[in-house]
């Protein structure tokens, strides 16, 4: 699976030794009572970087985005910070504006 359009970042957790299992060859996670295959991002981006055991898994960080109307679940090795934000959409008089979808607010 390769990402070739944006992704939209709904929420990040960490992959727990309980929340994690293999079933095949594949990699899943349990979350909220469902099981979702897990990539990891360097498997998503093609650069060839894969988990090589369960052990490497837990404790890192999972990224859940919505990605071409499926959740997807991506393993990262670790986050270079945080920020919440807000994307509010945009009032009728900037609508016509080209380029601006939103605006956020930070903090």
């Amino acid at each position: 699976m390769e990402l070739k359009t944006d992704v939209s970042v709904q929420e990040i957790i960490k992959a727990t030794e309980s929340s994690h299992h293999t079933v095949g060859e594949s990699k899943v996670i349990r979350l909220r009572d469902e099981v979702f295959s897990m990539v990891h991002l360097g498997e998503a981006k093609g650069t060839g970087n894969t988990y090589s055991s369960l052990e490497k898994i837990t404790g890192l960080p999972v990224v859940i985005v919505d990605y071409a109307d499926r959740k997807v679940r991506l393993g990262v090795a670790r986050l270079f910070g945080n920020e919440e934000i807000v994307i509010k959409s945009l009032s009728r008089q900037y609508k016509e504006i080209e380029g601006f979808i939103g605006l956020s607010k930070r903090g």
